[in-house]
């Protein structure tokens, strides 16, 4: 993604070589490093258009009458650049202040969980954190360059943060008025309703012994109390259950839903470079089973019960080869990791049609995506998937000083190790 190219934003030309011509060799090459990190930006599908409409957004905004009121401004303007909007002036004036408060929550969640060692030198700039105000943000966005690192960083956090929330904003129009809570109510509903036997439920306890990468090398289980289990490294856990239909039998299933933010939707959009027309994985469940073959038995009764009920079926990936990886297109996938996933949609209802991606999984497969110290996990397997993409563009190393790449002997750089030894610690604390 971040490949140099030759063209620059006509809108910064004069403002940038005004402040070369006025200053140091230093300020050369900071503005060499941010001409790099722009023009990397502007070569990308989604970003550089989302920068470009920035620049006629700040023209149609610093062109308005005097006389109207800033939401006025902004939301006429914001209009007329990105087309028309279901909210009205006010309302699109604070739902863009309110969900760029939301990014900044799950920015500081993603900096708590996977960039802890890093964090410090992440600390976003109070005056961008405190601006809830669109077209503030808008101003500092687009402030002629400045080569002082401490006030172009706070001017790229702002740029950066308008395109974020300008993204989550579009998914959010995009998308049905409905609140998605209840949408995945409705759903967890109709699979209860469908699919599970009424008051049945219990606890899986089980024990599992680990090996050096903390992949499980045997497990235990027992419905009564924790299996006893000798070894280095133990793992226990007790999750509730309850029970499905899977044809002539049921099975315990430990259920998990979760529902996908605009943030993640927005993150998922940009590193593909495309655009996704349809979010499959807004609504999410996964099924966890004590075997592989009951996980096997179980995706199919599942994808037998869906045809059955009218459900439309987009996708359904079953039947995997060992050593082989689930999804050949993406490097980051480890071979080893195994799941079965189904995308359908449900029968039309009174929200609309609803979108839901279920995927089943063996406990074994569930302690190697949590625990384990392989590509499979599931916290490492997202950090090195946005280590390419979003890391370096939202958080540049000539103005924050981390090396998200390698060294320049290849290997995986000081920070990003400390990266990889701290999400590995969690995972033990997890034990």
């Amino acid at each position: 993604m971040f490949d140099y190219c030759e063209n620059l934003w006509d809108a910064w030309t004069c403002p940038i070589w005004r402040g070369i011509f006025m200053d140091t060799s230093e300020s050369l090459v900071v503005f060499e490093k941010y001409n790099a990190w722009a023009c990397a930006m502007e070569a990308h599908p989604i970003l550089g258009d989302e920068y470009r409409r920035m620049q006629q957004l700040y023209a149609l905004v610093t062109t308005s009458v005097s006389s109207f009121s800033e939401t006025q401004v902004f939301s006429e303007s914001y209009q007329r650049v990105y087309g028309p909007s279901r909210y009205g002036w006010e309302v699109l004036f604070r739902r863009f202040g309110q969900l760029k408060a939301q990014l900044a929550t799950e920015e500081r969640a993603i900096g708590n969980s996977l960039l802890l060692p890093v964090q410090f030198r992440l600390q976003p700039n109070s005056q961008v954190a405190a601006t809830t105000n669109p077209l503030a943000l808008l101003r500092m966005a687009m402030a002629p360059f400045n080569s002082d690192v401490l006030v172009l960083r706070g001017q790229i956090e702002a740029m950066t943060q308008f395109i974020l929330t300008r993204l989550m904003l579009a998914i959010d129009e995009a998308e049905s008025e409905v609140d998605s809570g209840e949408t995945m109510r409705y759903a967890l509903n109709w699979m209860v309703e469908k699919f599970f036997v009424p008051g049945k439920s219990g606890t899986l306890y089980y024990a599992a012994a680990l090996n050096g990468l903390r992949r499980p090398v045997s497990i235990k289980t027992s419905f009564e109390d924790f299996p006893k289990y000798m070894g280095p490294v133990v793992h226990y856990g007790a999750p509730p259950v309850r029970y499905v239909h899977c044809g002539d039998f049921t099975l315990p299933v430990m259920l998990d839903d979760r529902i996908k933010t605009d943030f993640m939707s927005v993150l998922k959009m940009v590193r593909k470079g495309e655009w996704a027309r349809e979010q499959y994985d807004k609504h999410g469940m996964t099924f966890t089973v004590e075997h592989a073959s009951d996980a096997d038995q179980l995706a199919r009764g599942i994808l037998r019960m869906l045809y059955e009920h009218g459900c439309d079926v987009v996708e359904a990936v079953i039947d995997q080869v060992p050593g082989k990886p689930i999804d050949p297109n993406n490097p980051d996938t480890d071979p080893d990791f195994r799941a079965r996933r189904l995308v359908f949609r449900l029968p039309a209802c009174q929200f609309g049609v609803i979108m839901v991606e279920v995927n089943i999984q063996c406990l074994e497969e569930q302690l190697v995506a949590t625990v384990s110290h392989s590509k499979a996990n599931h916290d490492l397997y997202t950090v090195h998937r946005y280590r390419a993409t979003h890391f370096p563009w939202r958080f540049p190393q000539f103005v924050y000083g981390v090396n998200w790449g390698k060294d320049v002997q290849g290997q995986d750089s000081e920070d990003w190790q400390r990266i990889a030894a701290w999400i590995r610690l969690r995972q033990e604390w997890k034990q």
